[in-house]
């Protein structure tokens, strides 16, 4: 399979996965029973940011990046988002996510893994260690997820 192929089929199992989730959320909140809750699988807000961060730098640097491992994932609570004034300026509903990540990126061969280091990031070989950015996902009418805001600060 092509690499793609590969990332096509990832793609659409993330997204099939956001929506399935998204839908639950949708559903607790509405009290509800929707499809989501009844599987067995119900992903948490810091694995939908994992996951769509991971889709969202995959896209951006299309071949650059081999690999992508999230080391920590930190969401905000609605008390969190209130208390901080960088926050205010943002107009947030009930089902965005607002988030801290830390991840790593393996850099494909000939790629200068320098271009990845930019503000946060720490280089181990083709690794790039300790990148950190924050943001928010906004929650679409059409049930996905889509990155916001990403960068270093609000």
């Amino acid at each position: 399979m092509t690499n793609v192929k590969k990332l096509a089929a990832i793609a659409l199992a993330a997204a099939m996965t956001v929506s399935l989730c998204a839908c639950g959320k949708d559903a607790k909140k509405d009290g509800k029973t929707g499809a989501a809750e009844s599987q067995s699988v119900v992903q948490s807000d810091a694995d939908i940011v994992s996951e769509v961060v991971e889709l969202y730098i995959r896209d951006s640097y299309e071949d650059k990046i081999e690999d992508f491992k999230t080391t920590s994932v930190k969401v905000y609570t609605p008390d969190e988002i209130a208390a901080d004034g960088a926050l205010a300026d943002y107009e947030l509903d009930e089902n965005d996510i607002v988030f801290d990540i830390v991840y790593e990126l393996k850099i494909a061969e000939g790629v200068d893994p320098i271009e990845f280091t930019a503000a946060t990031g720490e280089l181990d070989g083709q690794w790039v260690r300790d990148k950190s950015n924050c943001g928010i996902l906004k929650y679409g009418e059409d049930g996905e997820y889509t990155v916001s805001n990403f960068g270093t600060g609000f």
